[in-house]
């Protein structure tokens, strides 16, 4: 399985692809999600538009797994300031999971961060399977945000990927 498996940065020429896998994604699959959250996030944060501008954002990365070219997980993140960085949704069809993508497409999402001089990353997640995924792969739980993002409880946790690079800020 793994042979055929690619993770690479989402390509203009597959946006039409993404955004038809991501909706169905986020509809369907985000099972904690009420259906009225589930639609705010896919109509405010995956709409072609928006899908369009992260892949015109330099700070921005959205990576993509493929299985004989079929979109079947992705992973968002951002570069913030100060050596931060974010992931903020990551997603492999139920088919798909257990078999390594999610950690591929982490390691890949590391390597770019660090590419830009990110030092750390943060992801908040109300997902207990994810927190305990993200503890397997040397990420801490810093403690659980109440009534957070849409009124939902987040775990947020954090990963050191290198030093702070002091001479940035001079």
């Amino acid at each position: 399985m793994k042979s055929s498996l690619e993770i690479e940065k989402l390509r203009k020429k597959d946006v039409l692809n993404f955004y038809r896998f991501v909706k169905n994604f986020i509809l369907n699959e985000y099972e904690n999600y009420s259906s009225l959250i589930r639609h705010f996030y896919w109509r405010h944060f995956w709409n072609k538009k928006k899908i369009e501008k992260y892949l015109k954002d330099k700070d921005s990365i959205l990576m993509v797994a493929k299985e004989g070219g079929k979109i079947i997980g992705f992973l968002k993140g951002f570069v913030d300031y100060g050596g931060a960085a974010w992931i903020n949704w990551l997603g492999v069809e139920k088919e798909f999971r257990k078999k390594g993508i999610g950690t591929s497409l982490l390691e890949e999402m590391e390597k770019f961060f660090k590419s830009r001089l990110c030092h750390f990353i943060q992801w908040c997640t109300e997902r207990t399977s994810l927190v305990n995924f993200c503890k397997k792969r040397e990420w801490h739980l810093i403690g659980l945000q109440k009534e957070s993002w849409c009124g939902q409880d987040e775990y947020l946790l954090q990963k050191n990927i290198d030093k702070p690079h002091f001479e940035l800020w001079k």
